[in-house]
């Protein structure tokens, strides 16, 4: 194994896509975005089997959507939807100095949440705010292609190395649902 350790860059991207405005006028407005994001490390702790040093390579996508109704002029509802993806190849154990690219494991990880709010103004000193949400999150960690049933995992506790296979799979799938309202009363010329 090679003892320097290090990530240098070998390629940063980030491309982007943004656009909204009234869909209906004075009355529903609409919003959407992207955004691809793309890094590439070397690993030189880390060499291929041709004897190169391996990759770390990460891509992260995002997406939003909003949409705001005005159903009156006291009455607002905003819709929010929000999409991310990040793909991370070759995580490797924190556990050895060299783990090889095929005993990396891959995680793909999709998430997203949505989320209403509801204002209303029911007299001119008197507001109501409602707001709903969810967030779902599915993390996993696979393993890198080329691993088969059969591919053992070999540990060398003395060289602090680890090859074949990654020891364990963690996998993560959770959701968080939110509900949340309040009112406010006010009384104006005091300030």
């Amino acid at each position: 194994p090679v003892t320097n350790a290090g990530s240098p860059l070998i390629m940063a991207r980030d491309m982007t896509l943004n656009g909204g405005g009234p869909l209906i006028r004075d009355r529903l407005w609409g919003f959407g975005a992207y955004r691809f994001y793309v890094v590439k490390a070397a690993q030189l702790a880390s060499l291929n089997s041709n004897g190169l040093p391996g990759t770390d390579p990460n891509h992260q996508s995002n997406g939003t959507v909003r949409l705001d109704y005005q159903a009156s002029p006291k009455n607002h509802l905003d819709l929010l939807w929000l999409y991310n993806v990040q793909n991370r190849f070759y995580r490797r154990s924190t556990s050895y100095t060299y783990v090889d690219q095929q005993a990396a494991g891959r995680q793909i990880e999709p998430a997203w949440a949505m989320q209403a709010e509801y204002t209303a103004a029911v007299t001119p000193n008197f507001m109501i705010d409602t707001r709903a949400g969810y967030m779902h999150l599915h993390e996993d960690q696979q393993n890198e292609p080329g691993v088969t049933p059969t591919t053992l995992s070999v540990a060398d506790v003395t060289l602090s190395t680890l090859k074949g296979v990654q020891q364990t799979y963690p996998l993560t799938r959770s959701g968080l649902t939110r509900l949340a309202s309040s009112a406010s009363w006010f009384k104006g010329g005091w300030l």
